[in-house]
């Protein structure tokens, strides 16, 4: 079986080729890519080999964006320890925004509504 990691991101710059050693050196043994939805941009990283960027085509960023709305069961298992492990008590969630802005939460399941 075949599997790849697939993560979307949407920044404000031109950051793809910088994240993209930090997920090489760190899962060097998976396929993954990290696709730059702003840009049409992506990084792939073949298995044990070195990673490179390319330009996506309309069509494949139409299939790709297809991954976001797909059912993954990790996903729903990441929200629920997301819920577990807070405290409804210390919630604060202005001090919340000032460490993770609205705008990086697009992407992100643990904000996004059941």
């Amino acid at each position: 079986m075949y599997f790849l990691l697939v993560s979307h991101i949407s920044p404000k710059a031109n950051v793809l080729t910088l994240v993209a050693p930090h997920f090489s050196d760190r899962l060097p043994s998976e396929n993954w890519m990290i696709l730059d939805d702003n840009r049409q941009l992506a990084v792939v990283h073949p298995a044990d080999r070195p990673f490179y960027l390319t330009r996506l085509s309309p069509d494949e960023i139409e299939r790709l964006s297809l991954t976001e709305s797909t059912s993954d069961p990790y996903e729903e298992l990441w929200k629920g320890f997301f819920t577990a492990i807070a405290i409804k008590e210390r919630s604060n969630p202005d001090c919340q925004r000032t460490h993770l802005p609205l705008h990086y939460r697009d992407h992100m399941p643990e904000f996004k509504n059941p």
